[in-house]
C-alpha cells in the first residue's frame, strides 16, 4: 500500500534517522517537487516551542538555512515540511573523503555569515555539526534542525566544555557556535573529529594541553581552528562575523586597542595600590578609572576587588555584578561569595566559596571566608575540623590559630565546660584579646555565657588581612573629652569602653549609654578598622553608622553617644 503523507506527499525513500526521529524523501502530488518530511521522536504533545523557533527562523529567509515549508500533525506525531537537499550532508562528504580545504573554508566562511544574521536576532543554534550541514540541488551548504534553539544542550562532541557543564548563559552566548562550527571546520579538514567519544575530562585535557592533530596544516588555518575552538570564550572569535573576516584575510588578525592597554594599565595601578594599602590613592584612581573605562572588565573586577577590600559591600557588589553582565564567566566566586557573607545570606556564601575552594584549595584567604561562614552559623565542630586540616598543612598560621580558638571557646561555652579552656596564645594579638575576654573577673565582665551581651559578640574573628599584625602609632587628634587629646596608642588592638574598665585603653564616661567593651580598633599600618561589640549605643565613624566594622583612613572621627574624638594614624598629614 502507497504510503501518502499529510494527504499531500508521496513517500519515496528513507533519507535517514537519528536522535530526533526520522526523515523521509516525498514527492508532492500536485507539483512534483520533491521535500524532506521530518517525523520528530517525542512523546510531547506541545511542541510549541520548537514550531515558535523554526517559523522565526524561517522569517529570516536566508539561502544558507533549509527552506522550511510547514508542518502537520498525525496520530499525535509532529511533522515538519522541508526543502530537500539533494547534495546530502557535510558529514557524508567528510566521510567519503572527497572535499577540497579552499572549499571547505568556501562553504564555512559562508555559514559563518548566516549564523552572524540568525545571531543578531537573538538565536543561538547549539547543534552546529557536519550532519546538520546539507547542500542544494546548486551544491549551496545550508543550516538545518534548529529544534536546539538557545536550549542547554547539543552533541557532546561538538560541545565546548562550558556548554556540557550547562556554564550559566552558555545556552545564549553565540560563542558556542563559533565553536561548534570550529569542531565542523576541524572535522572536515582533518577527516574525523578528535573529540569523538570522549568525556569531559578527556575533552578539557586536550584542549589544555593543545594536543590537537593540526601541526601538519597551513599556519593560518591553525590560528583560525584554535581561536575558533579555544576553551576561553573570551578567547574566541567573539561574533562569527569575525570567524568569516580571519578565512576571508587567511589570518586571525592582531587587534591593538589603545584604550584596552591604557586600561590595563591603570588596573595593576589599582591592584599595586591595594596590596600597599594606599587605600585614597587607589580610590582616586579607581575614580578616574570608571570616568575614562566605565564598561572595562579589568577595571570593573579591580573597582569590585577595591571596595570589598573596603568592606564597601553595596559598591563592590555593582561593580561585580557590570562586570558579570561583561563576561557572565568572569572567575570571582571567592569575591561573591564575600559579598554574601557581609549580607549574611550564609548558604550562598558557602555554595560560591567552596566552588572557588575546589579548583583553588590552597587560597587561604578563602578558606579562612569559609571558617567564618561556620563561625558566624554555630557549626564550630565543622570550623575545628576545617582549620586542623589546614593547619596540618600550613602550621602557625595565625589567624587559623585564633579562629580555631574561637570555635572551642564557644563549644565550652555550650556545654558550660569554660574551666576546660587552654589559653596557648603564643604572639597572636587576637588571641590574646580573646583570652582576656574570656577570663575577665566576674566583677567587670563585659558579656555573659547565656544572656546579651553574650560572649560572642565581644571575640574577635581574625581576617586573613590581619596575619601580621604591624602596629603603628595612633593618636587622638582632637576630642570634646579634654584628657583625650594628644593621646598616642601603639597597641595591636585598642579597646574603646566604659570608664572604670582597667582592661579599656580608651576610657569614655556616659554610664550605661557606654558598654564595657564597646568598640575595638584594629591598629594596622595602612589598614585600620573599627568594630562594634554589639554596642549599647552604637558608633559612627565619620558620620556613619558602623555596622560591624568599618576602615579608618586619614583624620576619621568615631562618634560614640555625647562623645567623639578625631583619630590619625599619619602625624604628617596634619603638619
Amino acid at each position: 500500500m502507497e504510503k501518502i503523507f499529510d494527504e499531500k506527499y508521496k513517500f519515496v525513500q528513507n533519507l535517514g534517522q537519528g536522535g530526533f526521529g526520522q526523515v523521509f524523501l516525498v514527492k508532492e502530488n500536485i507539483t512534483g517537487e520533491l521535500r524532506a518530511i521530518k517525523k520528530l521522536k517525542t512523546e510531547n504533545p506541545d511542541q510549541s516551542d520548537i514550531i515558535h523557533e523554526i517559523q522565526q527562523v524561517a522569517k529570516l529567509k536566508l539561502p544558507n538555512i533549509v527552506t522550511y515549508h510547514h508542518h502537520f500533525w498525525a496520530n499525535s506525531q509532529l511533522f515538519f515540511v522541508m526543502e530537500f537537499c539533494s547534495g546530502g550532508s557535510l558529514h557524508d562528504r567528510i566521510r567519503n573523503k572527497k572535499i577540497q580545504p579552499e572549499k571547505i573554508f568556501d562553504w564555512i566562511k559562508e555559514l559563518a555569515l548566516s549564523l552572524e544574521k540568525i545571531h543578531s536576532s537573538g538565536m543561538i543554534h547549539k547543534d552546529i555539526k557536519p550532519p546538520n550541514i546539507l547542500f542544494s540541488e546548486n551544491e549551496m551548504p545550508k543550516i538545518s534542525d534548529f529544534g536546539m534553539v538557545n536550549k542547554f544542550g547539543g552533541t557532546l562532541s561538538y560541545m565546548s566544555p562550558g556548554a556540557i557543564m550547562r556554564q550559566e548563559n552558555s545556552n545564549v552566548d553565540g560563542r558556542e557556535d563559533v565553536y561548534g562550527l570550529g569542531v565542523t571546520l576541524l572535522e572536515a579538514l582533518l577527516g574525523h573529529n578528535p573529540f569523538w567519544g570522549m568525556m569531559l575530562p578527556e575533552i578539557i585535557e586536550i584542549h589544555q594541553s593543545l594536543d590537537f592533530p593540526i601541526s601538519h596544516l597551513p599556519l593560518w588555518q591553525q590560528d583560525i581552528l584554535l581561536k575558533a575552538i579555544h576553551i576561553q570564550p573570551e578567547l574566541r572569535f567573539q561574533s562569527m562575523a569575525d570567524f568569516a573576516e580571519a578565512i576571508e584575510a587567511k589570518q586571525v588578525p592582531f587587534v591593538f586597542k589603545k584604550e584596552t592597554l591604557d586600561a590595563g594599565i591603570l588596573a595593576e595601578k589599582i591592584r599595586r595600590l591595594i596590596r600597599l594599602k594606599k587605600w585614597s590613592k587607589a580610590q582616586g584612581v579607581v575614580e578616574y578609572a570608571l570616568k575614562h573605562f566605565p564598561l572595562n572588565l579589568n577595571i570593573l573586577e579591580v573597582t569590585g576587588n577595591l571596595y570589598l577590600n573596603r568592606n564597601r559591600i553595596d559598591l563592590a557588589g555593582k561593580a561585580f555584578e557590570r562586570a558579570l553582565n561583561i563576561n557572565p564567566r568572569l572567575n570571582i566566586q571567592r569575591q561573591l561569595g564575600e559579598i554574601q557573607l557581609e549580607l549574611k545570606n550564609f548558604p550562598k556564601a558557602i555554595s560560591l566559596i567552596s566552588d572557588h575552594l575546589h579548583r583553588n584549595p590552597n587560597d587561604l584567604t578563602a578558606q579562612n571566608l569559609l571558617l567564618k561562614c561556620f563561625y558566624l552559623t554555630g557549626r564550630y565542630e565543622a570550623g575545628i575540623q576545617l582549620t586542623k586540616e589546614l593547619l596540618r598543612i600550613f602550621p602557625k598560621t595565625a589567624f587559623l590559630t585564633n579562629n580555631q580558638l574561637l570555635c572551642e571557646i564557644l563549644i565550652l561555652v555550650s556545654r558550660n565546660q569554660m574551666a576546660k579552656m587552654n589559653f596557648s596564645t603564643n604572639n597572636n594579638p587576637f588571641a590574646k584579646y580573646n583570652k582576656e575576654v574570656c577570663t575577665e573577673p566576674e566583677s567587670v565582665q563585659s558579656s555573659t555565657y547565656k544572656g546579651k551581651p553574650h560572649i560572642k559578640s565581644k571575640l574577635l574573628f581574625m581576617e586573613s588581612r590581619f596575619e601580621k599584625v604591624l602596629a603603628s602609632e595612633l593618636f587622638i587628634v582632637d576630642s570634646n573629652i579634654p584628657e583625650l587629646i594628644n593621646k598616642s596608642y601603639f597597641q595591636s588592638i585598642i579597646k574603646i569602653g566604659r570608664d572604670g574598665y582597667y582592661y579599656n585603653d580608651i576610657f569614655l564616661p556616659g554610664g550605661n549609654m557606654i558598654s564595657r567593651r564597646h568598640a575595638a580598633i584594629i591598629n594596622q599600618k595602612n589598614d585600620t578598622w573599627i568594630y562594634d561589640l554589639d554596642s549599647n549605643s552604637g558608633l559612627k565613624a565619620n558620620g556613619e553608622k558602623v555596622i560591624g566594622k568599618a576602615q579608618l583612613i586619614g583624620v576619621s572621627k568615631i562618634e560614640i553617644g555625647n562623645f567623639w574624638f578625631r583619630i590619625s594614624t599619619d602625624r604628617g598629614r596634619l603638619v
